[in-house]
């Protein structure tokens, strides 16, 4: 009969928020067996699987929320144990502005200017 599962826990806070291509280390540890082999997933996809502790360093690149997952499997002693986290990646480019008009140099007559421009 498994008995209460040991505490898993992470490096990251539940949510966190990083820019593109930015790298965060994902660190997974469990307390109360030591001896424990836990699996850390990102997007669903196993990235790591050792003995307590593990982590993997990862880049996110994509603009996107991300889901990581570390879970302790159930053994003779413990119940399952999992959490999962969230890793929210942002668009860190900044945008570039071209001014079209008015040009270099132009005066301003009547009080109102009027701005054309590109943004990407």
């Amino acid at each position: 009969m498994s008995h209460a599962f040991p505490k898993v826990s992470t490096s990251i806070s539940v949510r966190r928020t990083i820019g593109s291509g930015n790298t965060i280390d994902l660190n997974c540890s469990s307390t109360g067996d030591s001896n424990a082999t836990l699996e850390l997933y990102r997007e669903g996809i196993l990235i790591n699987n050792e003995t307590n502790p593990i982590g993997n360093s990862s880049t996110f690149n994509t603009v996107q929320t991300e889901n990581i997952t570390c879970i302790y499997q159930s053994t003779q002693n413990y119940s399952i144990s999992s959490e999962t986290w969230w890793v929210i990646i942002t668009d860190s480019t900044p945008p570039v502005v071209t001014l079209l008009s008015p040009s270099d140099g132009s005066e301003d007559t009547d009080g109102i200017i009027d701005l054309s421009y590109n943004v990407t």
